[in-house]
């Protein structure tokens, strides 16, 4: 019975070590997930903050252009006539 009890505590022993070394790599790889979940994040609110500033300066340059087309047909026509 002693023997089997120690056969038995040996097998314990070596699958504590294997969980033991599974719980570290899910915490490392827990660790790496919430790294790059917080990144990503901060890219986001990046990219957010940017198209928003890209939507303003697109406003503007249609704005402008819609302004310059008359300017540019008027020195077509002008053209014409010299």
């Amino acid at each position: 019975m002693k023997i089997e009890l120690a056969m038995k505590n040996e097998i314990i022993a070596e699958k504590t070590i294997v969980v033991n070394e599974m719980i570290d790599d899910i915490t490392k790889k827990s660790n790496v997930a919430s790294i790059q979940q917080k990144e990503a994040s901060e890219k986001e609110e990046f990219l957010s903050k940017e198209s928003v500033v890209i939507a303003r300066e697109e406003a503007e340059a249609n704005k402008a252009e819609a302004e310059a087309i008359p300017a540019l047909e008027a020195a077509k026509e002008a053209l014409k006539n010299v």
